[in-house]
């Protein structure tokens, strides 16, 4: 199941966050008073930092932590002086303002900004340094402030309003999006509440902070004291090397061979691989008890009662029934009753299937040496355990088929033959690079006509590079800053070793293809306004669906072969290893999708209801979840999505960005992938208007110009085999 590769990892991760250091200001006492001093402005200009050249490509090979540290506050100083020069000169118009004169400079400043931003957040990511690290985070706050200047400023909102009152029948349509962009977000930020109204905002948001940081820290506190050494090492005789070398590397200095923490992802590992089913029920109770009721000085209970009032508060305020409607103004699902209609659509087949899933897991469970029923803490062990038995899936074996040059030449092929566009190694030296291992590569159309670029990066540097597959926006498309679009495609594939390929497993490749589709809708976008184009402006619930679709191409075998090539004798993967896979990738998916809803729902149901979270928990637990609740079980204590984190009332987005997914790789299904009329249609129809219109039109409009129709669940469930 692909949602993403651990539901539970999602639901429960979370970062401590470091103290704030002040960079450019300091408050020192003084006697009965404080001397103020004000920011030290950094005498850093786009000729002495290339991190603030903004006119043409990011100059990658020459930035250094200095140039970093000063580039970013010193761009944040000129942003906000220049914004509020701005300011005045729209004050200052005699004539009737237009949208190129009121926007125009909008989007000259935010490409600056955006630019100077990303490319240090890059090389952040590539070159990993102590340094680099603090000055992203020390500018962050800046950035924020900078980003928000035009919702609070009631200069630039009476300019919207006279555009979108008097104007908006002759815009285009990306431009009616700005438009309503621009005053939707103002509105939500307060510009439009009188006097009483914002204070109160104010304070809701101040509290509302403050319960966040406690809630974060009480998960944090309370996932960084367990530990449990492994009593008996042979436990864990049946996990790979990378997993043991996970667990010694978490063990501290007085520990004794591998030691079992709270972090994701060695907890997760420890749970698939550990036979003994006591040592994984003793590491499950506190993972699923963190910030519960365990410890009253870390209870998050009241805490979480606490978030929810205060966002039902804020919601009132702004005229909406609950919090959930508020959130529903920036998704492609319109209403809350839009997302529950899908999941019950869902619910019934998904549950029929479930049942049978696990009755075989069960049964193979108890012949195995399982002795009763299996229960939470038993799920990722023997579901593995199966998986292996029923589909003989060895990755090392898979691996010897997928050599990165073959796959990512054959997937290049593909967007050619689907979208008409061909892509380029580009050999100018014209975008600089940061290490000898990357390509610059350049997209153009059928026509010849320059289109887009992207940086790709693909080997692991162990000590210097983040280990996440990523795909960052390096620039978007402006027509009032000349800027086409770039991106850059960050991964951590093994290097070529001793004259051998680097050799991908399938995991990598469907990475590579989930990045690659998101670069794509950014790197394609026709739409000339930053703020709207590419997945700027795209509604939360159908951001990941472009990648989550290229990702699918994988799941028809002639696309899957195209790729493969073996290391030794240069064939392609075999039938019988595509059907293995793609059953084995679908072990147990009925189970997974329950998951999922019941986390949407559960996430929904939080912030549309007034009931005790305890109460609501159990409620939808028991439409959703195959077992019973245990009573040691707080998972919602440690949801840190959405009660710290951007998902609030939104974590349903995953399941239906997959949804919606899936409804389009069907059509692509049903066309074929060949070089036939059929299936150039479906890829021109899809880049027309998913690629094509990024941000720039409502996702439920871009589907349905796609589609000729509404969303249906019933793609998704047929995508994994569950009716």
């Amino acid at each position: 199941m692909r949602f993403q590769y651990c539901w539970r990892l999602r639901m429960l991760e979370v970062k401590p966050l470091r103290s704030p250091r002040r960079t450019f200001f300091a408050t020192l006492p003084a006697g009965n008073g404080y001397y103020i001093l004000l920011p030290p402005v950094p005498a850093d200009t786009p000729e002495t930092n290339p991190l603030m050249r903004t006119s043409g490509p990011p100059q990658f090979d020459s930035i250094d932590e200095d140039h970093v540290l000063n580039g970013l506050g010193k761009t944040t100083i000129n942003h906000e002086t220049a914004f509020y020069r701005y300011e005045e000169d729209i004050q200052k118009m005699k004539t009737q303002r237009t949208f190129e004169a009121v926007f125009d400079p909008l989007d000259q400043l935010n490409h600056d900004l955006v630019h100077t931003f990303t490319t240090a957040k890059i090389l952040s990511l590539v070159k990993s340094s102590p340094k680099l690290d603090n000055a992203i985070q020390q500018s962050q706050q800046g950035i924020a402030r900078c980003r928000a200047l035009p919702n609070g400023s009631q200069t630039v909102l009476r300019s919207i309003k006279e555009i979108n009152n008097e104007q908006a029948h002759k815009l285009s349509e990306a431009q009616q999006r700005v438009l309503s962009r621009y005053l939707l977000e103002a509105r939500l930020a307060g510009a439009e509440l009188n006097s009483a109204d914002s204070r109160l905002h104010q304070s809701i948001y101040a509290s509302l902070e403050e319960k966040k940081d406690i809630f974060r820290s009480n998960l944090i506190r309370t996932s960084e004291k367990f530990s449990s050494a492994l009593m008996d090492p042979t436990s864990m005789d049946e996990a790979p090397k990378n997993v043991i070398d996970l667990l010694l590397k978490t063990s501290s200095t007085y520990s004794v061979g591998p030691v079992v923490t709270l972090k994701p992802p060695v907890y997760h590992s420890f749970m698939k691989y550990c036979r003994d089913r006591r040592q994984r029920w003793n590491v499950w109770r506190a993972f699923v008890g963190r910030a519960g009721f365990g410890d009253a000085s870390t209870n998050n209970s009241l805490v979480i009662e606490d978030i929810r009032q205060l966002r039902a508060k804020e919601a009132k305020l702004f005229g909406y029934e609950n919090y959930a409607a508020l959130s529903m103004e920036t998704k492609m699902a319109r209403s809350v009753a839009d997302v529950m209609s899908a999941v019950s659509e869902m619910t019934i087949p998904s549950k029929a299937k479930c049942q049978t899933e696990l009755s075989s897991l069960q049964s193979y469970a108890s012949e195995n040496g399982l002795q009763g029923e299996l229960k939470m803490w038993d799920m990722a062990y023997w579901r593995r355990k199966q998986r292996e038995a029923l589909f003989r899936i060895n990755d090392e074996e898979v691996r010897q088929y997928f050599p990165f040059e073959t796959v990512f030449e054959s997937m290049l092929r593909l967007a050619k033959d689907l979208f008409q566009v061909t892509i380029k190694k580009d050999t100018s030296k014209q975008f600089p690079v940061w290490h000898e291992d990357m390509q610059f590569y350049k997209i153009f159309d059928q026509d010849g006509a320059e289109l887009s670029g992207f940086y790709l990066d693909p080997y692991a540097r162990i000590g210097e590079k983040d280990s996440q597959a990523r795909c960052e926006l390096a620039q978007n498309r402006s027509k009032a800053a000349n800027a086409s679009p770039l991106a850059a495609l960050i991964f951590s594939f093994l290097p070529p070793t001793n004259g051998k390929p680097s050799m991908l497993t399938y995991d990598e490749v469907s990475s590579l293809f989930q990045k690659f589709g998101t670069a794509l809708q950014h790197l394609l976008t026709t739409v000339p306004y930053g703020d709207v184009s590419g997945v700027n402006n795209v509604e939360w619930d159908a951001l990941n669906v472009c990648g989550a679709t290229f990702r699918m191409f994988l799941n028809n075998p002639s696309v899957l072969k195209s790729l493969s090539k073996h290391a030794e004798n240069g064939q392609q993967i075999p039938d019988d290893l595509i059907q293995r896979l793609y059953q084995s990738e679908r072990h147990l998916s009925s189970l997974d999708l329950l998951s999922e809803m019941y986390f949407g729902v559960l996430d929904l149901s939080l912030y549309t209801k007034g009931d005790f979270w305890q109460d609501i928990t159990k409620d939808v637990w028991r439409d959703f979840m195959p077992f019973a609740l245990e009573k040691v079980d707080a998972h919602p204590c440690g949801f840190s999505h959405v009660f710290v984190g951007h998902y609030a009332a939104a974590y349903y987005s995953f399941l239906w960005s997959e949804m919606v997914a899936a409804d389009v790789y069907s059509a692509f299904n049903d066309a074929g992938f060949g070089k036939t009329k059929e299936a150039a249609h479906m890829g021109r129809m899809f880049r027309d208007t998913f690629l094509s219109l990024g941000g720039s039109c409502h996702a439920a409009e871009v589907f349905r110009r796609f589609r000729g129709r509404q969303v249906s669940p019933q793609a998704l469930l047929q995508f994994y085999n569950i009716v």
